[in-house]
């Protein structure tokens, strides 16, 4: 007999032994239940009301406990307030009194004092590895010494480069990060911290949006800063084609801002900030520029090929980036500032349960090793 044909003969049987099982039941509870009313009927008026209550509360009790543990709260949580500056202060010297180590939280925040006093905008690039993050940066600062590659991971530091957009006077710091899909552990935490830090995300892209991507830009969404979308390397695609991606884009963040109206944070890892407009977002189209291979033709018919340097197409980009400092010059401080109260919030939360855990099993390591001497001390002549 084939094996699932025995399955199924067991299956079969499994069911006919519950089917037994069930109807004994039915039938002992039943004669139980006729036995138990057919008594009632000849006891007292008290105790048979008595009985009944008893057995009335205890179902009703059985029945609140079950729907208060199956059925969700419908009460309303108690939304906490976003941390601030006097709230993390205040947690912070309580965990200092506990013996909890905080030197890295408080360096956090000396180093947002010192953006703030440096008066700059922040700008971070944000993308996957040889999507053009350094080209794009080069070409906006001709003057940085940026070593770019064929090769995908040309980025292995967090780099600042100083830069003044054109015909302003705002001075911006251009913050160059790794890879996102080359990142792993230490480096995808620190890359995400450093686009809490940002006033400004330039996210880089150089084709349609894949899932890793969308992933990406979701969780940048729910940073609540301004968000730029730029699509690198536009030579390779035709005017129409630029419109059906930009729109592809477009319908990816709309809906991200139809949830976001649903939830407080998209990604679980910011509150709501009441001042932030949640549509802040743009897509442009840009190209780094680089060499390209043209083919000379001479007059006697000739060809040879040569690398000619290619002008590159950062206006887009410029004027986004002008755009979002001059609409949102008031609150990029503001946003800047929760962000980093909000990481500063986690990296407590960590030290606090890192610290809980080193006390734990300090007193474990205590406990055995004075168990241990007393059994030693027990034995000893």
């Amino acid at each position: 007999m084939p094996i699932r044909q025995k399955i199924r003969w067991l299956i079969a049987l499994g069911v006919l032994v519950l089917t037994l099982l069930l109807l004994f039941f039915i039938f002992f509870a039943t004669q139980t239940v006729i036995g138990v009313w057919h008594e009632l009927q000849t006891v007292p008026d008290w105790l048979f009301y008595t009985y009944m209550f008893v057995i009335g509360l205890a179902t009703v009790t059985s029945l609140g406990i079950i729907l208060r543990l199956v059925l969700p709260s419908f009460k309303k949580s108690k939304k906490e307030p976003p941390p601030d500056a006097e709230s993390i202060e205040n947690e912070l010297a309580q965990a200092e009194s506990d013996g909890v180590d905080i030197a890295h939280i408080r360096q956090e925040l000396a180093k947002l004092q010192a953006r703030k006093a440096a008066g700059q905008v922040y700008i971070s690039l944000f993308g996957d590895v040889s999507t053009g993050k350094s080209s794009l940066i080069k070409a906006l600062v001709p003057d940085a010494k940026i070593e770019t590659h064929v090769r995908g991971g040309s980025t292995q530091t967090v780099t600042e480069y100083q830069w003044q957009l054109p015909n302003a006077e705002d001075s911006l710091c251009l913050i160059d990060l790794p890879g996102r899909n080359e990142a792993a552990g230490q480096w995808e935490t620190m890359i995400e911290e450093e686009a809490l830090r940002a006033q400004v995300v330039v996210y880089v892209t150089d084709t349609d949006l894949t899932r890793s991507q969308f992933d990406d830009i979701q969780a940048l969404h729910g940073f609540n800063k301004p968000l730029i979308i730029a699509v690198n390397k536009c030579d390779r695609y035709q005017s129409d084609e630029q419109d059906q991606l930009r729109q592809r884009i477009v319908d990816v963040c709309t809906q991200m801002d139809k949830a976001a109206k649903q939830a407080e944070s998209p990604d679980g890892i910011l509150p709501a900030i009441p001042f932030i407009n949640r549509s802040s977002w743009q897509v442009v189209f840009t190209s780094a520029g680089g060499m390209e291979t043209i083919t000379k033709i001479y007059p006697d018919g000739r060809e040879e090929k040569v690398l000619r340097e290619r002008k590159p197409k950062i206006n887009a980009l410029v004027m986004a980036l002008q755009d979002k400092i001059d609409q949102q010059y008031d609150t990029l401080d503001q946003l800047r500032d929760a962000s980093v109260f909000v990481l500063t919030q986690r990296k407590l939360d960590d030290a606090r349960e890192s610290f809980r855990k080193e006390q734990a099993e300090k007193i474990i390591q205590q406990s055995t090793r004075h168990a241990i001497l007393g059994a030693m001390a027990a034995i000893s002549p």
